[in-house]
Order: C-alpha cells, then structure tokens, then sequence
C-alpha cells in the first residue's frame, strides 16, 4: 500500500491534534487502519478522565481540497466520493470534518451530517461556512454534537461489543453478496457497451455520406448515454453496499476473533474481494475507447463528456472501495493477532 499521508496532510494532521490537545484538553487517538475516511478519533476527558464519549475526525490541509465557488462566496466547498459520503453518514460515532489552511494558518471545520451535503450529478459536496474557523469558542456546540449523538451498535473504533446487535451483524452480509454482484454487474455492462463503443471509435473515419452520417450519430449518442446512465445507477448501488458490506465484515469478525471462531477463513474471503484490479483496468479501458470517439457533431460532445465524468468517477470509488477493503483487512489482521497474545 502507498504512503499514508503526503507532507501536507501530515501537518493538517499535527495541528488538528495540537488543537484538540492544548484548546480542547480531549484525547487525541490517530486512527491509521480502520478506513479511508476517518483519520483520529477524540474522547471527551473530564478533569483528566476519558468520558468514554467519541468524535471522528476527517482531516485534510492545503487550499487544494477547497473549492471557493463565486455563486458561493460564503462557503468553502469540498468534494467526495459516493463511498466517502455513505461511510461517513453510516459511521456510529459522531464525524467532524476539519481542514487546515496553511496560508491562512486557521482549522476551518462542518459537521458531517447529511443536511451538509448537496448531491452532484456524479458525487457530493460539502459546504464550510468562511466563518467556521475553528476555535476554543466552538468547545461548548461540539461536545454537546458528540453527547446527543447515540447509536447502539458494536464501536469497531472502541471494540465495543454488544451482543444484541450480533445477530443484525449476520443478516448484513446479504450486502456483501450485493457488493459482489454489483462488480460482476458493473463488468458486464463494460463488456457489452466496450464492444460497441470500440467499434464506434473505428467506424466513425470512414463514414462518407451525410445521411448514413446523421444516423450513426444518432446512435452513438443513444449508447453513450445508456452505458452513462447504466453505469451511474450501478455505481450508485455499489457505493452503498460496499458501506453495509465492509461494516459487516469488520462487526463479524470482530465476533469471530471474540469467541475464539475461525477467523482465517473470513480473512482468506476479504483477500478475495478487496482486489479490484481487473475492474478497474477494464472501466480504464473503456475510458480510453470513448475518449477516441472523433467528435463529427456537436451532439456527440455531452454524451461523450457525461460518460467520461461517469468513468472517472467510477475509478475513483473503485479505488476508494479497494483500499477500505484493504485496510479493514490489516484492521482486523492486527486485532486477531492482539487477541491471540492475550
């Protein structure tokens, strides 16, 4: 796996915590395995007891994470995946998002929370009103954002187990047979629609009359704009299985490492399924077959652009979705062996 946090990130990632450290007086935990959306977790300390009491933390730095939108000029917009969005609106503690602007030297901060978001044709973007600048002033409305927030689930972030909701866990993996179907589904439609767009590309050149011309138009809009629409509604359906999915394996497993049950063979399965490369290679493919598509008229360009903008999303959650399942494996990896050396 790559390197965890580039330069920048790393120092978004140390003024965060100085902060919550010296203004906060909370606890601050870096949380470099569970996935790819959350980055430290920080408890609530009373005279210098833990409460118990959690917030989850995305963080990032540097103005290029940052939108400043002139039909938004009182908000920072930040944009993410589908993965990012239903991951964190499922998590069961409470999620700030902070980022640090080093030209400014300011945390500015939103909480996550769905009102928050407004949905794009192909993600989600966040708003961060310029006057949340992030400050001991804001210690008060914060806690009280982590109190109110309660969910009666196995805390994959505390390992705290909870054996009512064991059984919700296991009726769960229905996703993870959701979540492999998708894949299967998404490399159909690739298969299918790669063939023709493919041919598309080669047969544009020789067209010679105005009237065959026309037609063929006609055509390579209709399919570029099926296999969009296809792909984007597919897409959709992965993003939020994987959610239900990944949450699963991580809440089972950790059952399995509890009660001492066979754990190797979960594992092996995970191995399985977190390797997206081939799905990958092939959406790039077609990315690279609709990007030769010649533009002979105007009327190709939108379904041309709103199928690539459709693709490059796609390998963007693909590649999100592979390294959550990659860390959940090194998560769970790195509690079986804690548990066996008890």
């Amino acid at each position: 796996m790559g390197k965890r946090y580039t330069k920048t990130e790393r120092l978004g990632i140390n003024k965060t915590e100085n902060f919550f450290l010296e203004e906060f007086d909370w606890i601050f935990r870096d949380q470099p395995l569970v996935d790819v959306g959350v980055d430290a977790i920080v408890e609530i300390q009373e005279n210098g007891n833990p409460t118990g009491q959690f917030l989850a933390l995305q963080i990032k730095a540097g103005k290029s994470h940052l939108k400043h939108l002139k039909r938004e000029p009182s908000n920072y917009v930040y944009y993410t995946s589908n993965i990012h969005y239903n991951y964190w609106l499922k998590l069961n503690i409470p999620m700030l998002f902070v980022v640090y602007l080093p030209n400014k030297k300011k945390l500015y901060w939103q909480y996550i929370l769905d009102e928050n978001f407004e949905e794009t044709s192909t993600q989600w973007k966040l708003k961060i009103p310029l006057k949340n600048v992030l400050t001991i002033s804001n210690k008060n409305e914060i806690e009280d954002f982590v109190r109110k927030f309660q969910k009666d689930t196995i805390n994959v972030f505390t390992n705290d187990l909870k054996v009512e909701t064991i059984y919700d866990y296991i009726y769960f993996e229905e996703y993870v047979d959701e979540f492999i179907y998708s894949i299967h589904k998404q490399a159909e439609y690739i298969d299918r629609f790669g063939t023709k767009i493919t041919f598309f590309s080669e047969k544009i050149p020789s067209i010679q009359s105005i009237g065959e011309k026309n037609s063929f138009i006609k055509q390579v809009a209709v399919v570029l704009n099926l296999t969009a629409s296809r792909l984007k509604n597919e897409m959709f359906i992965f993003s939020n299985s994987i959610i239900e999915a990944v949450y699963c394996y991580q809440m089972v497993s950790l059952i399995k490492i509890y009660f001492n049950q066979n754990f190797e063979a979960k594992t092996n399965h995970l191995k399985l399924i977190s390797n997206h490369n081939n799905a990958i290679t092939g959406i790039q493919d077609l990315y690279d077959a609709t990007k030769n598509i010649p533009i002979i008229d105007d009327k190709l360009l939108i379904p041309k652009n709103k199928l690539l903008d459709v693709l490059r999303t796609l390998i963007a959650e693909l590649k999100h979705s592979q390294e959550l399942w990659q860390n959940t494996y090194s998560y769970l990896i790195k509690e079986f062996k804690s548990q066996t050396q008890k």
